[in-house]
């Protein structure tokens, strides 16, 4: 069975990776906790726990939107948005080049009013080994219904691991469950895939000093233009 996971081997070399590793590292004191978003306010004892071990650079959008008035932009840090940009702008130069190779697509732009690819952050301290909820990536319907969800795409690009191997589990369950899979993250590897994959991370577990970061974001292709627009 082939995967449902595209790979781009030698997207970026191990030089490269470092580099990366370095400046997220050096931006620790813009890393954002998930349970600081207003969407995680009342459940602040549920998450506090995560306070210490799960963050984020950059502003993904299911943690801007808020369960009571739906999609949000109120909190996104365009400031930071501006940094990452100056800091990583030959990674997503390399990101827009690839995407036009891979996908065969003319235009590749940021969404303008949405964050930018960014980084998921576990770390600091040790962390038992953690299942995570299965899920999709397709909260960007609730911000623009009319586009197509079957070309949706998601990407993670592997910048630092603890010892667990980190992976991707894709779960189905009933008559397509044989498609669930596994698929192990490699340094220098782009993975793609369908947003509407039902997904989630792949369990692991952190020792005291170990981080595991990731640098992630999505895709759509913008019905009117075929532009492909980047966002977190």
């Amino acid at each position: 069975m082939s995967s449902l996971v595209h790979n781009v081997k030698n997207f970026v070399s191990l030089d490269e990776i470092e580099k990366i590793k370095k400046e997220v590292h050096s931006m620790e004191s813009e890393w954002k906790s998930f349970s600081d978003y207003n969407r995680y306010k009342r459940y602040k004892n549920i998450w506090q726990n995560k306070d210490n071990m799960q963050h984020i650079l950059g502003d993904a959008i299911y943690l801007i939107h808020t369960f009571d008035n739906g999609p949000s932009r109120e909190e996104i840090n365009w400031h930071l948005r501006s940094k990452l940009i100056q800091k990583f702008d030959w990674l997503y130069v390399k990101l827009f080049q690839e995407i036009k190779k891979t996908f065969n697509v003319e235009k590749v732009s940021f969404d303008d009013t949405l964050p930018i690819p960014g980084f998921h952050i576990f770390g600091k301290y040790e962390i038992p080994k953690t299942e995570f909820i299965v899920h999709q990536d397709t909260g960007i319907l609730d911000y623009y219904p009319e586009i197509d969800e079957n070309l949706i795409r998601s990407f993670v690009l592997l910048i630092q691991s603890p010892k667990t191997p980190p992976c991707l589990d894709i779960v189905f369950s009933g008559e397509h469950a044989h498609l669930s899979e596994s698929v192990p993250y490699e340094y220098g590897t782009l993975h793609f895939w369908y947003g509407i994959i039902p997904h989630r991370i792949g369990a692991f577990a952190l020792e005291k000093d170990e981080f595991r970061i990731t640098f992630q974001g999505h895709f759509y292709v913008e019905p009117d233009t075929g532009v492909v627009k980047l966002y977190f």
